[in-house]
């Protein structure tokens, strides 16, 4: 009787569009995760689970957009048919690859139950917080994907000749500042619906929120097992963390793509693999084809490389990573025809050459200070960034704790490097791109403070147990 009635809500449920375009398009992105899933096994090999899920998705997606861009450049247009079935035809190719037999699995104890139930507490919690904001927004799916990209999938998924009309100069943001991975990602979830669906904006915000926890999950749990859910709470209970992810802002997976390159190159510190180097090449050009910041974190990547003296040999593995999604960005901009309206190479050597650098470093110093007079939610992410490397400036230097930070600088030097070629309205530009530069790289700040937190408490534990008297046998009886 109970099956009899699980079916009749079954075929009431399907025959709903709700139902069908919901369950349509998660099959879409499931096809993707399985793709990227294969893929993390045989780049990677054996990785825990949580690290594997979030390589998972940035490998998958970033491989479906891929394709649909080939597809759309081959044929002159999108179909949803060539698209379907290249993609169907990746993952059953991908399928058949033999995974390599590098491992990172932890040969050990197995984590204990109450472990495992705190790791999903933690991703449940993050979820629905993600949940209710979604439903809040009065948008249904945020403003980025409104304003932006919903916009773009709409010419990739409607026009006749959508790269010519995707650069039309009277539209805005029609520059190549922003490429199309993120209205790709949109069209993919449409093309099992065949219509535009306001659920694939919402598919996409909680696959790459919960990749990008599963990200810092599976990095814990390769160090700290027993503490491998207080970093996704940590992340979970910033408020602009999840809000964004929940308006699907491109900086949210600008920051996941970001911390899975880090994540990456500290793990090819720890064990020396070659695959993990050419991951991390490959995480840290994604990110270019999502914005262009992605470009200035392969230049920081590079620079961390060199630095660490033993991977200077190895640089080669993180080119080869990057030739794919570098080589997609490349012939982005060749189709792309129109220049930067806001940003000029010749504006940074004017400032320079006129010696009117301190006056812009003091405008951006002023608008920092703006923003914190106003008490901004994201000036307190700031202020606990600051205090904490200050305080704890010693651990950041011992085991490689230092190169989170000199990424998260780096990329700093980056973003003041880019306001200083800004010629149109720098304070306007200040005001709507602050919280932003936070957003990308506060996760790597947050995931450093946390460590060099999380080591301390556990060195003083140690020493606490070895300062304890040692008890005879005789002295217990």
């Amino acid at each position: 009787m109970s099956n009899v009635l699980v079916w009749r809500w079954f075929k009431k449920r399907r025959e709903r569009p709700m139902f069908n375009e919901m369950g349509l398009t998660f099959l879409a992105y499931l096809i993707s995760l399985t793709i990227g899933w294969k893929l993390c096994r045989v780049v990677h090999g054996r990785l825990n689970a949580l690290l594997s899920i979030g390589l998972a998705v940035h490998y998958g997606m970033m491989v479906t957009a891929i394709l649909l861009f080939v597809q759309i450049v081959l044929m002159g247009r999108f179909s949803r048919l060539h698209a379907l079935a290249g993609i169907l035809f990746t993952l059953v190719l991908v399928l058949n690859l033999h995974e390599t037999e590098f491992s990172l699995v932890r040969k050990g104890p197995k984590t204990i139950w109450s472990t495992r139930f705190l790791v999903g507490l933690a991703m449940s919690i993050a979820v629905l917080l993600l949940m209710a904001i979604y439903l809040k927004s009065p948008y249904g799916g945020g403003l980025d994907v409104w304003a932006i990209w919903k916009f773009k999938a709409r010419i990739l998924f409607l026009s006749d000749k959508p790269l010519q009309l995707l650069f039309e100069p009277n539209f805005k943001f029609s520059h190549f500042d922003y490429p199309i991975f993120y209205p790709l990602m949109l069209v993919w979830g449409w093309i099992l619906v065949g219509k535009q669906s306001v659920y694939a904006g919402m598919w996409c915000s909680i696959l790459f929120w919960s990749g990008f926890l599963c990200t810092a999950a599976g990095f814990v749990r390769e160090l700290k097992p027993k503490q491998s859910w207080v970093l996704p709470l940590l992340f979970a209970s910033t408020p602009i963390l999840t809000g964004y992810a929940a308006s699907l802002y491109a900086d949210t997976i600008v920051a996941g793509y970001f911390l899975t390159g880090v994540v990456l190159i500290l793990l090819c510190l720890r064990n020396a693999s070659n695959h993990l180097l050419m991951g991390a090449g490959w995480m840290m050009a994604s990110a270019a084809l999502i914005k262009n910041e992605g470009q200035m974190a392969c230049a920081a990547s590079l620079v961390i490389l060199v630095f660490s003296v033993r991977l200077i040999p190895k640089i080669f593995y993180f080119f080869f990573g990057a030739a794919m999604p570098l080589g997609v960005l490349i012939y982005f901009r060749r189709l792309c025809p129109y220049e930067n309206h806001m940003l000029s190479i010749e504006r940074f050597k004017e400032v320079v050459d006129r010696g009117d650098l301190i006056p812009y470093l003091q405008t951006i110093f002023n608008a920092i200070k703006e923003q914190v007079l106003n008490e901004n939610s994201w000036v307190y992410g700031w202020v606990f960034i600051i205090l904490t490397t200050l305080l704890l400036a010693f651990r950041f230097l011992k085991q490689k704790r230092w190169i989170p930070h000199l990424f998260a600088c780096l990329m700093l030097a980056s973003y003041i490097g880019v306001y200083i070629m800004t010629f149109r309205d720098l304070e306007g530009h200040l005001r709507t791109s602050l919280d932003r530069v936070m957003l990308q790289i506060y996760p790597i700040f947050l995931m450093a403070c946390y460590f060099a937190i999380a080591g301390s408490s556990e060195k003083e534990l140690q020493f606490k147990k070895s300062m304890k008297p040692v008890q005879s046998k005789r002295d217990l009886k």
